[in-house]
């Protein structure tokens, strides 16, 4: 075989869309329990940090990691984004992308190197210039893994990248937890981040053995690059929007404020991306695949839609309503200047992932300048909002996220939905049975815990999320339909995980 038909095989999605809805579920599956297993790793890893190491080391990495976040934008420039949309690909192609993507992980290395004497000067704080040197060297390693985690999520096999990242995420903690033991303060935060994104690129290389080949001439990179580049400037605002708020805190209010937002908002997000992160890794190639089928593509849409509702609404509920407890279990007494943050961060996760699965139409269906045109007015809006809510501090900054998804929710679905096989019907009955259980789930704990308090944290969480999987799961059933949407989801899963043992010979996901 040569080594063009290698790669075709290798860039294939025939197997992945000979059975979708089984690889989905069982893609799903495995990176769910996967993302799992590293939360359970990170929110283990930040109990015992947050008791090692100081709200201020927190918030010096974090004042440099929004640097960081900004600047990697540029690396991988949409292209793994890409690679998985895209119908077909060349092996000539994909050695383009990967050495272009190579390219900008080492300019970006150069310059956020370049920037440390900056940010030290700007946020008055020594500290900062050998942390950034050291973390500047984690856009390069990115820049080596896109491609082969691309080719890897283009054949829906998601479980060998969710176990590299698992692996990843463990050994770094574990290398962290050991130099905080030893005193080394905001270095072991740092040394996580860099043995993380090492790790990672290892992984991926071992995992999908594929070798690019020079640089050359090929037909179609307008296309792809041109997909990538508006995926690009829509993210490179995206991190500007997401990372201005620490920033802002930073410069205006110092370390201890930036740090006690900074762990509000992984906290919270952090459920929200143990959900969205494999679904997203799983939905955008199989709809991307679905783009000459209207019909599949619309149901294949609303079922996601449905599934991401039910689990991310009833989880900010529970998150909100029991604030103070995460806090104190997760952080100590020492962050609960977080608290108030973590509920209003809690809004944000209610609504913005069913929000977000509307951008994945644009995305799965080529339409990059619509998306960032998109992107472009959601960020204005929030960094409008941002601009007044710093006035009020680190609560005002906070509130700014969910008032943006609040205001821009129908002109969104709107936009998106417009000359696509989705409409808003779709969307509206996939997230009403969530929305109207959540709402009982609020009314039902906030009743229980005013009734019947409980001063010990771990017993009020564990009571709140027995009786919460109860009420939700109750009230979701006897809704019209709800039994049946319950039982279907029972028996795509069962039916996909039956029909791979009975398909030994099927590839891997």
């Amino acid at each position: 075989m040569s080594t063009d038909e290698q790669f075709d095989r290798l860039a294939s999605s025939s197997t992945a869309l000979a059975d979708l809805k089984g690889n989905s579920v069982r893609s799903a599956a495995y990176t769910a329990a996967a993302s799992i297993a590293s939360f359970v790793i990170r929110i283990g890893s930040t109990m015992v940090l947050a008791r090692l190491v100081l709200p201020e080391h927190f918030g010096l990495l974090a004042m440099v990691a929004a640097v960081v976040a900004f600047a990697e934008q540029f690396r991988d420039l949409g292209l793994s984004t890409a690679t998985i949309q895209a119908e077909t690909l060349t092996r000539q192609q994909v050695s383009n992308l990967f050495w272009i993507n190579v390219s900008c992980g080492g300019v970006i290395t150069v310059v956020v190197a370049a920037s440390a004497p900056v940010l030290a000067w700007f946020y008055n704080d020594e500290r900062l210039l050998p942390v950034t040197l050291a973390i500047a060297t984690t856009p390069f390693f990115g820049g080596l893994a896109v491609q082969h985690q691309a080719l890897l999520s283009r054949q829906l096999k998601l479980g060998r990248t969710s176990s590299i990242r698992l692996i990843s995420s463990l050994l770094s903690v574990l290398l962290a937890i050991g130099l905080a033991l030893a005193g080394a303060g905001y270095w072991a935060l740092v040394a996580r981040e860099v043995s993380r994104s090492f790790v990672v690129t290892v992984g991926m290389w071992l995992s999908c053995r594929w070798i690019p080949s020079r640089p050359a001439r090929a037909d179609g990179m307008r296309k792809i690059i041109g997909l990538g580049g508006n995926l690009t400037v829509a993210n490179l605002l995206g991190s500007l929007v997401e990372n201005v708020d620490k920033v802002l805190l930073g410069r205006l209010f110092g370390p201890v404020a930036t740090g006690f937002y900074r762990q509000a908002q992984l906290l919270v997000t952090a459920p929200m991306v143990q959900v969205l992160d494999p679904l997203f890794q799983v939905v955008v190639p199989g709809l991307s695949s679905l783009q000459k089928n209207p019909r599949r593509y619309r149901a294949y849409f609303g079922k996601f839609v449905s599934v991401i509702s039910l689990t991310t609404m009833p989880m900010s509920v529970l998150l909100g309503v029991y604030a103070r407890e995460f806090t104190l279990i997760l952080l100590g007494e020492q962050w609960l200047g977080a608290e108030e943050l973590f509920r209003i961060l809690c809004l944000t996760v209610f609504l913005t992932p069913s929000l977000l699965t509307a951008h994945w139409v644009l995305i799965t269906l080529g339409r990059g300048q619509q998306y960032l045109i998109l992107r472009v007015v959601e960020y204005i809006v929030s960094l409008g909002l941002i601009s007044v809510g710093i006035l009020f501090g680190a609560p005002g900054v906070a509130a700014a996220f969910p008032l943006t998804a609040a205001l821009l929710l129908v002109p969104t679905l709107w936009y998106c939905f417009r000359d696509s096989p989705v409409n808003q019907k779709v969307f509206w009955a996939a997230v009403a049975k969530p929305t109207v259980s959540s709402m009982v789930l609020t009314g039902a704990l906030l009743s229980i815990n005013e009734a019947f308090p409980l001063s010990h944290s771990v017993l009020a969480v564990l009571r709140g999320g027995a009786m919460g999987v109860t009420v939700y799961l109750a009230c979701f059933a006897l809704l019209p339909g709800g039994f049946r949407e319950l039982q279907a989801i029972v028996t795509d899963v069962l039916g996909a995980f039956r029909r791979k043992m009975v398909s030994p010979n099927e590839v891997s996901s």
